[in-house]
């Protein structure tokens, strides 16, 4: 990146919204990306300090230990992967304030990094992303088949099969044998069916329209 446009527009973004877990404030430079939480009330006098020449704790990235970004189209979020060793690497998501922000810290970091670096975005694979739809809904076609024969004994006058007495199972199989009673072996079907109707309309959904992920990598992965 030239000295004009770095000087012109500061490598530094904040996001006063992001939760305690994420970095609301990211400088990038030509030698390091620095992710820092700063308290809201600051972020407007450290912003400034740092387009002063100043600096800010925070973790600091080496570029040159970075592996490359990515993140949902669809989100504001973007997650750096990095080296801390020969054979370690780590990663670490940034909730930008809009989608537009996280573009353009995307355009940055490839232009800061060099020619040897490319970003694009990438189609999901339709049945990678369509499994992750339709895994979840084969599960509720079981615990379907499940409840409505537990329905079935209720409705029947029998006890329902015994889930064990540990604590949680225990709620869990409480919970269940109400709401099997409450809506019997028929209203059992009808609300697992539409569940599962609703998981096969998002699988079709996905497989029609894949999610796209935006990537930065180097240009030559090899």
């Amino acid at each position: 990146m030239s000295d004009d446009l770095a000087t012109v527009t500061p490598l530094i973004w904040a996001n006063p919204g992001a939760a305690k877990d994420r970095p609301n404030l990211i400088r990038l430079t030509p030698d390091s990306l620095t992710l820092a939480t700063v308290a809201s009330t600051d972020l407007e006098h450290v912003i400034a300090a740092l387009k002063e020449g100043g600096d800010v704790a925070g973790q600091v990235i080496p570029l040159s230990s970075l592996r490359g970004a990515s993140g949902d189209e669809d989100s504001t979020q973007l997650t750096v992967a990095f080296r801390t060793g020969p054979s370690r690497e780590e990663s670490k998501a940034i909730a930008f304030v809009e989608k537009a922000k996280r573009d353009e810290f995307a355009v940055a970091l490839v232009d800061v990094l060099g020619p040897g670096w490319q970003h694009f975005r990438q189609p999901v694979s339709r049945w990678k992303a369509g499994f992750w739809t339709l895994m979840p809904t084969a599960v509720v076609a079981l615990l379907t088949w499940g409840l409505h024969a537990e329905a079935a004994l209720i409705a029947q006058g029998k006890p329902p099969i015994n889930w064990g007495m540990n604590g949680k199972l225990r709620l869990l199989a409480t919970a269940a044998h109400w709401i099997e009673q409450q809506l019997g072996p028929t209203g059992v079907l009808i609300a697992g069916g539409i569940l599962v109707g609703v998981g096969l309309l998002l699988f079709a959904l996905v497989l029609a329209a894949p999610p796209v992920n935006i990537v930065v990598e180097p240009a030559d992965r090899s």
